[in-house]
This record gives structure tokens, sequence and C-alpha cells, in this order.
């Protein structure tokens, strides 16, 4: 299994184990590998084999998405018998692992605070909208940690681990009693 966007080599050694010469053709010329895979490094194109030598090439594996992927090349040579040789290759692409964070809501004083998707670990790129609501008799008064705020209504764009904070205040009224005198 390869994830998705990286690559594994796989090494193939053809050998020579004849008594005669062998001539290697284009390798994949008739029968050409499609993507994700390809061949690399090949020390064995036009090349002639004596006798127990040997020649090598990588056939490389980068899957894009996930999924099960199969193909087959050839080998072409001069060998009378085995002409050409046929190699599956297969491969599956696992999905990227993703990376994810927590976002942590404090509120100070009287009130709450609603995330938009709920939750509190997301995965990296993530924006959660934050609402402040206050208690009855409460405020809003302002937000730390955030990405932007728009008064009670905050964003979080999560690229690491966050720590957001609301801050209410109680509301305080001025009440003014006069006497009046009668006399």
């Amino acid at each position: 299994n390869v994830t998705e966007g990286n690559s594994s080599d796989q090494r193939i050694t053809v050998i020579n184990d004849g008594d005669a010469d062998l001539i290697l053709y284009t390798i994949a010329e008739a029968n050409p590998l499609a993507a994700p895979f390809s061949i690399l490094n090949s020390t064995c194109y036009g090349q002639m084999l004596i006798s127990g030598a040997s020649c090598r090439f990588d056939v490389r594996f980068a899957p894009t998405i996930t999924g099960s992927f199969n193909d087959t090349f050839d080998i072409p040579s001069s060998d009378p018998d085995e002409n050409p040789v046929t190699v599956n290759v297969s491969g599956t692409g696992t999905p990227a692992a993703v990376t994810q964070y927590n976002l942590i809501v404090y509120t100070s004083g009287s009130g709450s605070v609603t995330l938009n998707p709920t939750g509190g670990t997301y995965d990296e790129g993530t924006v959660v909208t934050l609402t402040a609501t206050p208690d009855p008799g409460w405020q809003f008064d302002g937000w730390s940690g955030v990405t932007s705020e728009d008064g009670p209504t905050a964003t979080v764009l999560m690229d690491a681990n966050k720590t957001v904070t609301a801050t209410f205040s109680q509301i305080f009224y001025n009440l003014s009693v006069s006497t009046i005198s009668s006399g």
C-alpha cells in the first residue's frame, strides 16, 4: 500500500540463466505501463546479456488517488522459448492521513458559545464559526484567539491546536432615587 501523493519503487532484475547470449529489446514498448506505474533507471534497453549476466530497472508506483491498480508490461528478447516475458504489477493507493487539531473554547463571565460545525476536533483547513450568546443580565464584550470576528460571531481556521475565549460582562444599571419632600 502506498499513500496517495507518494511513491514506491520495486527493483526488477533480468538474468540470463541460459547458455546463449540474450538480447533485450525495448521494455514495455508494445505493452506500455499506464499511470500510476512507470519504468525508471533501466540499464536493460538494447543490452546483450551473456550467460549469467544481468541488468535491472525499477518500476515505480505513484498513486494520485485511492484504489487498487493493476497493469502488465512486456520484456521482449531474443529468447526463442520465452519471448516476451510478461510482468504483472499491482498496487493499492491509500488515502493520505488527515491532520486534525483541537479547538478549546473558554468563556469569561456568564454566557455560552456554539460551534459550527459542532465538535472540538477538526480536520486541517476547516473553518469553524463561533457564536457567543450572553446569559440574561450579561453582555458580550469580545473574543481572543479567533481568526476574524464580527461582534458575537467569529471564525477560526484550524491550522493548529487553538484556544479561544469569549468574554462576557455583567450589565449594571444606574438607579437614581430622589425624594420629594412634602411639606
